[in-house]
């Protein structure tokens, strides 16, 4: 009886590790990818692209000839190096680039969601950017400080109205927006650029996003010879 005991025992003990083997490589090899991008893909054209621009928040020239939609995670850590860049371009050409924030929190992120809210409260206050400039530039802050010290940081006085906000679970419209826009444009990574139309999926330097504003103002395709031969 002891003997048969321990055989099955055994018996269970070997399916289990099997099961656990089976499942590590399941998850190693089918799951899906997290949805950032480091390294940018070759620009791609969107055609229908101006529609974009109403899910974004603006920053920068309205008149300005390049426009850049960014679909953008507020825990990404990509997209916090290019919006870095970004802003940084904006500033030093304020009458040359407009852009558009695209919210687009990826369910994988525990705190993309609840930052995308907050930052949608700060909007309604009138420091959209600062609040966003301020929780990418303290990102391995999130879920360590309350949303209100991101605010406090961000000039935001009424912290009050701010925290009952950020305290709601009610959709958010623009959230809402930004992510039926991903879904129309089967937008599945970020931070996913548009410049003027050429699509870009990857974190861009400052350098190489600078380049291809230059190229695409310059009526130039947005990649080289070299590039273009491995499409």
């Amino acid at each position: 009886m002891k003997d048969r005991f321990e055989r099955i025992v055994s018996l269970l003990l070997t399916v289990a590790a099997v099961g656990i083997a089976v499942g590590l490589v399941h998850r190693e090899f089918f799951s899906a990818p997290p949805a950032v991008v480091a390294r940018p893909a070759l620009p791609a054209w969107e055609e229908d692209w101006k529609s974009m621009i109403s899910a974004g928040e603006r920053s920068g020239d309205p008149g300005a000839p390049v426009t850049i939609i960014e679909f953008s995670d507020l825990e990404c850590p990509f997209c916090a190096i290019f919006h870095k860049s970004l802003r940084e371009l904006i500033a030093e050409n304020p009458k040359r680039i407009v852009a558009y924030f695209v919210h687009l929190p990826a369910p994988s992120h525990r705190f993309a969601m609840p930052a995308a809210r907050v930052a949608e409260c700060a909007r309604a206050r009138g420091h959209f950017h600062p609040l966003v400039d301020e929780v990418f530039a303290r990102q391995d802050s999130i879920g360590l400080r309350s949303w209100n010290s991101f605010a406090r940081a961000a000039a935001i006085a009424d912290t009050t109205g701010f925290d009952a906000c950020a305290r709601d679970t009610s959709d958010v419209p623009r959230i809402v927006a930004g992510l039926s826009m991903g879904q129309r444009f089967r937008v599945n990574a970020t931070p996913t650029i548009i410049i003027n139309g050429w699509r870009v999926e990857g974190a861009l330097s400052k350098s190489e996003l600078s380049k291809m504003i230059d190229a695409i103002t310059s009526a130039k395709a947005p990649y080289s010879d070299a590039q273009k031969a491995i499409l």
